[in-house]
């Protein structure tokens, strides 16, 4: 998850037309310009508590009020993976890095997914996850606190796994500074994805798909130094991958890999090809388990 600083798109509601008379303040909500097809996304008070909801684009009736904790704003640039879910009825998920909003999952079952799992490291933010879904009674939602998928049973099987996971590259000198639990992934920015990439098969159904949200000096399917690309990297897990979403976000100060000099400078020693410009291209890949 994102914290408040990114650009937002608003837009005032009439309440009138939907179903959130309990609310106050209700204002669209698309950052960077980011909407799905079957979901919509609202800045909302309830009581004045300051939250946001989740709604379903073809019945509004039916939708989820997330309570932000003061520490942290609705969420960012990782909306984009959220809005490539779609009907999932009947399906198992697990949502990797889940944080404080537990987002993929709850919105899994919003979508009809009969269980959904997150995954989270920051104790803080996991309790604060089974707090929003303890307040909206999703009784087919949990969360664990842990940092790979060996914290799930290991005969749990998931249809989906996706994540939005931490993927700055970082100098060791900077990664042993205290930090956001949602920055700095190692020296390549794969050190955290790559564990998660390698167990997913074993956790996957027959079919079933792993998805990342990944930012474009990764590589995805070309490379930008010595470093394997996504797609080799996914093909090597044993997964088959596609490209599902891009998007085109501007750059802000919360890209701290590209704003802080020393990040930035690690980036290009690791990705030398990669060519910084004013605007992040940001993907979302999916592979489906080779059988």
């Amino acid at each position: 998850m994102e914290k408040t600083s990114q650009p937002q798109k608003k837009s005032k509601v009439k309440t009138q037309s939907l179903e959130f008379h309990q609310f106050s303040n209700l204002e669209k909500y698309h950052p960077y310009g980011l909407e799905g097809k079957y979901l919509n996304f609202y800045l909302a008070e309830k009581n004045r508590r300051k939250g946001f909801i989740i709604a379903k684009k073809d019945n509004p009736t039916v939708y989820l009020f997330i309570e932000m904790p003061k520490c942290w704003g609705p969420p960012g640039g990782g909306i984009f993976l959220t809005h490539t879910l779609k009907n999932l009825r009947g399906k198992s998920v697990c949502d990797l890095g889940t944080g404080y909003y537990a987002l993929n999952a709850i919105t899994a079952s919003l979508l009809g997914a009969k269980q959904a799992m997150g995954i989270e490291i920051n104790p803080k933010a996991a309790t604060w996850a089974k707090k929003i879904i303890a307040d909206n009674e999703l009784a087919n939602v949990g969360v664990i606190e842990g940092s790979s998928l060996s914290a799930i049973n290991s005969e749990e099987k998931f249809d989906l796994i996706l994540g939005n996971l931490s993927m700055s590259p970082t100098p060791r000198a900077i990664e042993s500074k205290p930090k956001d639990w949602h920055d700095f992934a190692g020296p390549t920015g794969w050190e955290i994805i790559q564990p998660y990439l390698d167990q997913a098969p074993a956790y996957l159904t027959d079919g079933g798909s792993f998805r990342l949200m990944l930012h474009e000096f990764l590589g995805i399917t070309r490379k930008f130094g010595r470093i394997p690309t996504a797609f080799e990297r996914f093909k090597r897990a044993g997964l088959k991958p596609k490209i599902i979403g891009k998007k085109k976000i501007p750059i802000t100060h919360h890209h701290s890999m590209l704003s802080n000099p020393e990040l930035r400078k690690h980036l290009l020693r690791v990705y030398p090809r990669y060519l910084i410009k004013d605007y992040l291209n940001i993907f979302v890949v999916e592979g489906e388990k080779v059988r």
